[in-house]
């Protein structure tokens, strides 16, 4: 008779652990993971692209984000490089639905996100804008996350068309049988794009150009060594921050060609000082405890336990 209620009474408490089991790992399910918590928003694609140059103004500026976020229009800074605030028409928020795959629409890395279990609605923002007057203009943007309510920042810059005299240098000189034009857009400290077009007075021309690359020396002697990008037509470019600093830059211009001596080209070219920037608060993210999930937890496993020591003891009164 002993042996027989220790035999129930195991079984009883087998079966009660086996229904706290089940009930915790039904909380840790429901619990945010960390990589939800804390997972910044971000722009996954823009056109245009950061750090391009395009020859006519967009009428809109479309960024896609890698999660559903949430801002208003008051959020959005469009300046130019000088700092000239530009006034944005209309902004929109778009969750975006994936396309069949023979629809234009189709973005395959889109289809990927959201395949992702981090990224389930990427959200596209649009922004209408008034008539953009050749310059290189900053967006920059604060949006807050709506599933994790954490504020998150950043920007794009792009050029539109040629840049007037007051926001782009251009030096035009020959060496040899070269005829070498240099620009920077908006020769300020910061994003710029460096432009060499190269044209060659003989003709034929002797050699192609393979490739050209730039030297800045900066006004505290620090070195960047860069390779241009050859973008059509003997035109290369450089697109970066390697102009961080105002004052007398020391820039070196290597053209190879295949089979004749590299042509070099030094010159001083010097970098515009900014305009005052306008003070910006500073906004941080809220942090996430887990405080109140503990709170839950606690409370339904007080009750559980509760609710299984009363059938434990009403199974231990009918034997």
């Amino acid at each position: 008779m002993r042996v027989g209620k220790q035999i129930l009474n195991s079984l009883v408490l087998f079966t009660i652990m086996k229904r706290l089991l089940i009930i915790i790992l039904i909380l840790v399910g429901w619990m945010p993971t960390p990589t939800h918590a804390y997972a910044p928003a971000a722009v996954v694609k823009s056109d245009p692209a950061d750090g391009t140059m395009i020859t006519a103004p967009p009428d809109q500026l479309r960024l896609w984000f890698n999660q559903p976020i949430w801002l208003q229009a008051k959020d959005l800074r469009l300046e130019t490089s000088a700092g000239e605030s530009i006034a944005i028409e209309y902004v929109m928020l778009q969750v975006y639905q994936p396309q069949p795959e023979n629809s234009d629409a189709y973005e395959p890395n889109y289809v990927y996100l959201c395949s992702l279990g981090k990224t389930t609605l990427p959200t596209l923002l649009v922004l209408d804008l008034p008539k953009l007057q050749p310059n290189s203009y900053k967006l920059s943007w604060n949006a807050t996350a709506t599933f994790t309510q954490q504020s998150a920042s950043g920007s794009l810059v792009f050029a539109v068309g040629e840049h007037s005299a007051n926001t782009a240098t251009n030096v035009r000189q020959q060496h040899n049988d070269l005829l070498i034009e240099t620009s920077v857009k908006p020769n300020l400290p910061g994003h710029n794009f460096i432009d060499v077009t190269i044209a060659n007075t003989r003709r034929p021309a002797p050699a192609p150009i393979s490739s050209v690359m730039l030297d800045l020396v900066s006004p505290d002697q620090q070195t960047t060594h860069m390779n241009a990008v050859d973008l059509h037509d003997n035109h290369f470019q450089i697109a970066g921050d390697a102009l961080n600093q105002a004052g007398t830059w020391n820039m070196t211009i290597t053209i190879k060609r295949d089979g004749l001596p590299d042509t070099v080209m030094a010159l001083p070219w010097t970098v515009g000082a900014p305009a005052a920037p306008e003070p910006q608060p500073v906004v941080q993210a809220p942090a996430s405890s887990p405080l109140p999930w503990l709170i839950v937890a606690g409370i339904v496993i007080t009750v559980a336990l509760a609710w299984l020591y009363r059938s434990h003891a009403r199974l231990k009164e009918s034997v």
